[in-house]
């Protein structure tokens, strides 16, 4: 049975089937992404806090707007080299439009780690510091002396028709982060347990078969542990406890837990009201921020003389017209500010921190006390130490960070996949249309009008995407 009106328009519409359903889809998703950038005016309108304001790379989201905007053109053409009978050209048009998607989810995928590995601290008092983990000193957490481990060994969850479809209990990945002594145990009975993976399951599913919820064991050597926070649950341990998100618990002694950044901005916009008017009070405000006692040296001296200079160029601009703090780029250049060691002549220029101003570790002595070196980071940014009690939270730049990042990875998530989707649609056509063309061209040509209507749709939503979260 052949399915009518595939090539030829219907007589009631004058349109193909095909393509009234595209044009249908298409106004399905103009609600979806329609919501999607309202939900962003509204989150902006009224932000949890200072909204971040071209924190993304300009010069990847222009490269991958010229990208999209070249497909546009590939995919037209290949429709028209179909539509003059030129299959040649057609698979030659269609491969560049593939190979421009391939492109734009490569510099997206570049734009994400970015974003994976860069961090925002934001300290008691409300100031932040941004910045990377050193590549040598990531933040681990150090428990010493630790002489117990409780493995969770509660009960499999049973799913529809019995199938296990999530697993509860310790899996043994705790044991990679042992750095110093075996992980030889004795349990309730006195008798030794020599670790691994398999040794873990095996416990942990007799004690399943047990109804037994947990099992204590007793290290016959106390253990050294560092452990990367993402691996506790909820970042949930203390001075003698440890939770792994498996469910394991290990006690002992917290030996270190402070994080070292390469800072490369700090935010101090959080430490005045959103609608202070005068710039003078916002500028007393933030004298006694804590991130001048992390950063230590001679910053909160380099940031009154940023502010300065910004000042005296907002004045020489705007000649009393405009209040300062009435300006968003303003306040966001002055109390948003980028910092590097790199001086004018482009050299790492040196940092003295006093006080508690950390810029590197060095080993503890027999008191407990840390010998301190100030010095610069692998990336020309200062290197600091902050403790955990000057921590009020702190993340990725992923949704967690707040409602900026979520939006983003939404709009941009939901985009890439419509990337994805077409790409897959369009090289099915270069793949597999040849039989349907030898059988009619004017089919094939229909069909990749329709995937072409979809991915000129794709291209205009990120024509919205890139000046709303690259320059506005």
């Amino acid at each position: 049975m052949e399915i009518p009106y595939t090539v030829k328009p219907r007589p009631d519409t004058g349109l193909f089937n095909a393509k009234i359903g595209i044009w249908l889809f298409l106004a399905s998703e103009v609600m979806l992404f329609g919501g999607l950038f309202s939900a962003y005016i509204f989150l902006r309108i009224a932000p949890e806090g200072p909204w971040p304001v071209q924190v993304l790379t300009v010069k990847w989201g222009f490269i991958n707007t010229l990208v999209l905007i070249f497909s546009s053109v590939t995919v037209l053409q290949a429709w028209v080299s179909l539509k003059l009978r030129k299959f040649r050209m057609f698979q030659l048009w269609m491969t560049l439009t593939i190979l421009c998607a391939g492109g734009f989810m490569a510099i997206k995928s570049v734009e994400y780690a970015d974003k994976f590995h860069h961090y925002g601290v934001l300290l008691k008092d409300g100031s932040s510091v941004e910045g990377h983990f050193p590549a040598d000193h990531p933040y681990h957490i150090k428990f010493d002396e630790v002489k117990t481990v409780t493995l969770a060994s509660k009960h499999t969850d049973k799913g529809l028709f019995g199938l296990s479809l999530f697993r509860h209990g310790s899996d043994g990945g705790f044991l990679k982060y042992i750095v110093d002594g075996k992980p030889e145990f004795k349990d309730s009975a006195g008798n030794v347990v020599m670790l691994d993976a398999v040794t873990v399951k095996k416990l942990v599913h007799e004690a399943q078969e047990k109804k037994i919820d947990f099992i204590t064991l007793t290290a016959t050597n106390p253990l050294k542990f560092d452990i990367p926070p993402s691996k506790l649950f909820d970042n949930a341990y203390d001075a003698h406890k440890a939770h792994f998100r498996d469910g394991t618990v290990i006690e002992g002694k917290l030996a270190y837990d402070s994080m070292h950044l390469e800072a490369d901005r700090i935010d101090l916009r959080r430490l005045f009201a959103a609608d202070e008017k005068s710039d003078q009070k916002a500028l007393e405000s933030v004298q006694n921020a804590d991130v001048w006692r992390i950063l230590g040296g001679d910053w909160k001296k380099k940031f009154n003389e940023h502010h300065d200079a910004e000042l005296k160029k907002f004045e020489e601009k705007h000649k009393g017209k405009q209040q300062p703090m009435d300006n968003s780029d303003y306040v966001r250049h002055v109390y948003a500010m980028k910092i590097s060691l790199d001086d004018s002549h482009g050299h790492a220029s040196t940092v003295k921190s006093g006080g508690e101003g950390l810029a590197a570790e060095a080993a503890a002595d027999s008191h407990g006390t840390h010998a301190v070196e100030s010095h610069a980071g692998s990336h020309g940014h200062p290197l600091v130490v902050i403790e955990k009690k000057d921590i009020s939270f702190w993340s990725n730049f992923t949704p967690k960070y707040g409602n900026y990042f979520a939006i983003y990875f939404t709009l941009t998530g939901l985009h890439g996949l419509h990337v994805i989707g077409g790409a897959i649609v369009l090289g099915h056509m270069l793949l597999f249309g040849k039989r349907i063309y030898d059988k009619d061209p004017d089919h094939l040509a229909n069909r990749v009008e329709v995937g072409g209507l979809f991915w000129h749709f794709v291209d205009l939503v990120w024509i919205f995407l890139f000046p709303l979260l690259y320059l506005l």
